[in-house]
């Protein structure tokens, strides 16, 4: 029994201890980040932590990210934690310049950062859009975004940009990102991706409906209901093989679909088209979504000779061949 008292005031000392207990830090649901002129600004969603409950946004400014993110620390009722984050925002002037990428290092190299945090990048005053996050089901943020989240990814419609996906992705190939806009002061839209392009930042965006045709050639989505210029189209399986020879790239995209006034060969028509004019929005940005610098360094020895090749170059200039197999529900 002694033996048994001991070990509990072990462990009591050894709690003492620890890091802050949950009430007392201010959990960042989700954090924004800009710069402009030189001048880096910083902004978090918390929640209140009074009675009535509710959120309120922080914000503040400084000559670099650093600065930025100290002065967002102080401002904070209590010491700022990152373990909740959903959203990792960046503004369209950052997403677009060469500060991009250690900006997504920098708050990945913090040690409390959740990595399943989703990047998005916004054209909107930060402040808007940070004012608009709200609770849309259940009554915290954290598990509404969740379910907002999830939903759109399971249609195509979002890119699934976890920060941890993206760090992983490194040089083989390049992240689109959440497009994330204000309908009004306290209505948000999350559809769409922006491509990033590894060389330049965000280059370009894309539509809800070009989100979901790439989504089902990198394998991300197998059901999903799609506006084709045609006509709508409701997809019940799909797949999806690419292939790299020399400068030639070839998409194989076979689906399954029915609820289309199209036949089987006016769908395989209509998505050949648009899948077309995916890719070519995706060469024009430079953007690799597709990951086919992974099959061409699989044909150089090392890196250095990787390197000569200037992927970034070779890849806007491919061939490409495009191959859609759709069978309706009347053949299955």
């Amino acid at each position: 029994m002694r033996r048994v008292i001991i070990i509990l005031l072990c462990c009591l000392l050894a709690g003492g201890c620890s890091a802050l207990p949950a009430e007392e830090r201010s959990f960042a649901v989700a954090l924004g980040l800009s710069v402009r002129e030189g001048v880096w600004e910083a902004a978090a969603r918390i929640p209140s932590y009074q009675q009535s409950g509710g959120y309120l946004t922080l914000q503040a400014r400084g000559g670099s990210l650093e600065e930025a993110m100290a002065g967002l620390d102080a401002s904070a009722p209590m010491r700022m934690h990152y373990g909740q984050l959903r959203l990792l925002i960046f503004s369209g002037e950052l997403a677009r310049s060469g500060s991009f990428v250690s900006a997504v290092e920098a708050v990945a190299d913090r040690a409390e950062t959740r990595l399943q945090a989703q990047l998005c990048v916004t054209e909107d005053p930060m402040k808007g859009v940070m004012d608009a996050l709200e609770p849309q089901t259940g009554a915290r943020l954290s598990k509404s975004l969740d379910v907002m989240l999830e939903t759109r990814r399971e249609m195509g419609v979002i890119p699934d940009a976890s920060l941890s996906g993206i760090l992983r992705m490194g040089q083989r190939q390049d992240p689109v990102l959440i497009r994330i806009s204000l309908e009004d002061e306290k209505t948000l839209r999350l559809t769409g991706g922006e491509m990033i392009s590894g060389a330049a930042g965000a280059q370009g965006s894309l539509s809800a409906e070009e989100m979901q045709l790439l989504s089902l050639m990198q394998g991300k989505v197998r059901r999903t209901m799609i506006t084709l210029e045609d006509g709508t189209v409701t997809i019940h399986d799909a797949g999806c093989r690419l292939s790299l020879d020399g400068n030639r790239a070839c998409v194989r995209l076979k689906v399954r679909c029915s609820g289309s006034s199209l036949t089987a060969e006016g769908a395989a028509d209509a998505l050949q088209r648009e899948v077309r004019g995916v890719i070519g929005r995706l060469a024009e940005a430079g953007c690799d979504a597709l990951g086919l610098g992974r099959f061409a360094i699989r044909h150089f020895r090392d890196a250095a000779a990787w390197r000569e090749l200037d992927w970034r170059h070779v890849y806007p200039a491919l061939e490409w061949e495009i191959l859609v197999d759709v069978q309706t529900a009347a053949q299955a």
